[in-house]
C-alpha cells in the first residue's frame, strides 16, 4: 500500500507538471489570437507569455536531444521571466521612488542571474538565486495593487486586466518563493512530502493560468485606459 501511495503521488505530481505546458502553449496561443489587444505595457504580458509558453515546454527539445540534465534551460527561464516581469512593472507602476529601485535592481538581478548560472556547476541545479527574485516581485505586486485600487473607480477594479495578470503573479511568486526555499530540505525527508508539494504548486500553477486567461479576456472588453498605458 505504502509502494502504492508513493506511485500514485509520483504520477500525478509528473503527469499535472507536464500538462501545464499545454495549457501555456494554450494561453500564448490565445494571446496570438487577440495580439491587436496588446498595446503599449500590455505587450510584455504578451512576451512574457510566450517565454512562459517555451519554456514550459523545452522538455520536448531537451528529449529530442537526449540530454541527461536540462537544469541549464531553467537559467535562460529565468532571466528572461525576470526580464520582461521587471519591464512591465516598470511601466505600470506609477510611483516614482518603486520605479527607480526597478531600474536599477532588475538589472542587477538580471547579471547576478548569469554570473551565478555560470558559476561552477550552478547550471546543473536550479538557479540559486528564485527566492530573491519572487520576494522582490511580490513587493512590485503589492505596490501595483495598491494603485490600481487607489486609482479605479468603484466597480471596475475586477474589469481591469491588470488585476487579473497581476492576481496570477501572486500566486506563482508565492508557490516558487516557497517551493525554492524548502524544496531540498523536504526532499531528504520524504519523497512523498516533495511529490505532494509539487502537487500543490502544480495545482497553483492552473490558478495562475486561469487568472491569466481571464486577463486576455479582460483585456478584450477592457475600454477604460489602464493606469500607465
Amino acid at each position: 500500500m505504502v509502494l502504492l501511495y508513493s506511485e500514485t503521488l509520483f504520477y500525478l505530481y509528473r503527469n499535472l507538471g507536464n500538462a501545464t505546458g499545454a495549457v501555456y502553449l494554450l494561453l500564448f496561443l490565445y494571446s496570438l489570437f487577440n495580439y491587436g489587444y496588446f498595446k503599449n505595457g500590455f505587450r510584455y504580458i504578451f512576451w512574457l507569455f510566450l517565454v512562459y509558453a517555451f519554456f514550459e515546454n523545452v522538455q520536448y527539445i531537451t528529449t529530442g536531444l537526449h540530454l541527461r540534465n536540462d537544469y541549464f534551460f531553467n537559467h535562460f527561464y529565468f532571466f528572461f521571466g525576470a526580464l520582461f516581469q521587471g519591464l512591465i512593472y516598470f511601466h505600470f507602476i506609477r510611483n516614482g521612488v518603486v520605479k527607480t529601485i526597478i531600474k536599477f535592481i532588475v538589472p542587477t538581478l538580471l547579471v547576478a542571474i548569469i554570473i551565478t548560472g555560470l558559476y561552477g556547476d550552478n547550471y546543473l541545479r536550479l538557479p540559486i538565486l528564485l527566492p530573491v527574485r519572487n520576494a522582490l516581485f511580490l513587493l512590485f505586486y503589492f505596490q501595483l495593487h495598491k494603485e490600481l485600487i487607489q486609482e479605479s473607480k468603484p466597480g471596475q477594479l475586477r474589469k481591469n486586466p491588470l488585476f487579473w495578470f497581476n492576481l496570477g503573479v501572486l500566486f506563482m511568486s508565492v508557490y516558487i518563493l516557497i517551493f525554492s526555499i524548502l524544496f531540498d530540505y523536504v526532499v531528504q525527508v520524504s519523497d512523498n512530502w516533495a511529490f505532494i508539494m509539487g502537487i500543490m504548486g502544480n495545482f497553483l500553477d492552473y490558478v495562475s493560468l486561469v487568472l491569466w486567461f481571464i486577463a486576455v479576456w479582460k483585456l478584450r472588453k477592457w475600454q477604460i485606459k489602464p493606469t500607465g498605458v
